[in-house]
């Protein structure tokens, strides 16, 4: 082609088809300009063309990362046995697609046996909204990477002996609604990144080897609905951020080095329908009206501190509550009358102060009756 003249294009693509170019455009002599004004009009119509490069190497991406997975994990139980090469994985067990992108979804492999490191190709998933990897015995550590999975939405990896830290870089994945690594070997600190998942509504990190404080961020969590760091050994106050979340019904801070007083600040939270801090270094007086004001409570456990004082007459009026553990304290005094809890299945009052002086003393053990 020379300077300023079109001589050789013969082709042009119109609506996925390939066709002459008119007769015109061939004799007559055009700016350099006019040639890409008229190549950037016909472009816009390759999108109309079967299998297009990019889409087909998305698409062996998505098959790649599954095919390295398979070739790191141990699989007992042959779950992977239909991930085959030669097959669409969008058919494979356990993988959901996208039907008009072909793309991956989702990966559903709970309880399957399954062992050996979590593949890091698996952040090559890139449509990944959905990875349940629980129940299994994966070992290692949370792929570093986990923030290219930018649109995942749940996250479980719970009942694994997966160990290391949590990766700051999960507060990347802004789409999170769920995040569970219930039950397994994690150490360090909590990363206070987590607290910009504005979306999350389930925080699940029980039952590992965490330490440090409870991160304040963790008030900036307004979607937050269940909260759940039992049996670690986080310590330090409870922060005061933490009343900022007015959707949190499920509250887990049991088995834990949590010293301070008790959290009052925590009663402003209306909705709180299951609250533990079993197991900590809580002490001083317990609030005379937690009962009164956390009218939906239904499960509290507060045994294996150090309260001290009486037991709130509030407790009288604690209708809605099914468990009570207020066991091994320093509570003293006399138990008040329990007659208007009717829901009650479990109550533990052992290992305390507490006095039955004459028959009014033992009021409370007739009131159960009710």
């Amino acid at each position: 082609m020379r300077s300023g003249k079109l001589c050789s294009i013969t082709l042009a693509i119109n609506k996925g088809q390939i066709s002459p170019i008119p007769k015109m455009f061939s004799t007559m002599n055009f700016p350099n300009y006019i040639i890409l004004i008229f190549i950037l009009h016909y472009f816009p119509f390759l999108q109309y063309l079967p299998h297009s490069q990019g889409l087909h190497f998305n698409n062996i991406t998505d098959q790649e990362a599954l095919i390295s997975f398979k070739f790191s994990t141990s699989d007992p139980h042959g779950a992977l046995s239909s991930w085959l090469p030669n097959t669409s994985f969008c058919f494979w067990h356990g993988v959901l697609c996208n039907p008009i992108k072909r793309r991956v979804t989702g990966l559903q492999l709970g309880s399957h046996s399954l062992a050996g490191p979590i593949s890091p190709h698996l952040t090559n998933l890139s449509f990944l909204r959905h990875l349940d990897l629980q129940s299994n015995n994966f070992s290692g550590t949370i792929p570093m990477k986990i923030h290219r999975i930018f649109r995942l939405r749940f996250l479980d990896l719970s009942s694994n002996s997966l160990h290391g830290a949590i990766p700051q870089s999960l507060s990347r994945c802004s789409q999170l609604r769920t995040i569970n690594l219930y039950d397994n070997k994690l150490h360090g600190t909590i990363p206070s990144e987590l607290g910009t998942l504005s979306e999350l509504q389930n925080l699940n990190l029980g039952q590992n080897n965490l330490s440090g404080p409870i991160p304040s961020s963790f008030g900036n969590l307004s979607s937050l609905e269940q909260l759940n760091l039992i049996t670690n050994n986080l310590e330090g106050p409870i922060p005061l951020e933490l009343a900022r979340l007015n959707r949190l019904w499920y509250l887990q801070l049991g088995d834990n080095k949590i010293s301070g007083s008790f959290p009052t600040h925590l009663m402003n939270i209306s909705s709180l329908n299951s609250f533990s801090l079993t197991k900590n270094q809580i002490s001083g007086k317990f609030p005379s009206n937690l009962f009164t004001v956390l009218s939906n409570l239904s499960i509290a456990f507060f045994g294996g501190n150090q309260f001290t004082g009486s037991i709130p007459e509030s407790l009288s009026n604690a209708s809605t509550v099914e468990k009570l553990d207020l066991s091994t304290n320093q509570f003293s005094g006399e138990i008040p009358s329990l007659w208007k809890l009717q829901m009650i299945q479990y109550l533990n009052l052992e290992i305390n102060y507490l006095t039955s002086e004459g028959k009014e003393g033992l009021n409370f053990i007739t009131s159960l009756t009710n």
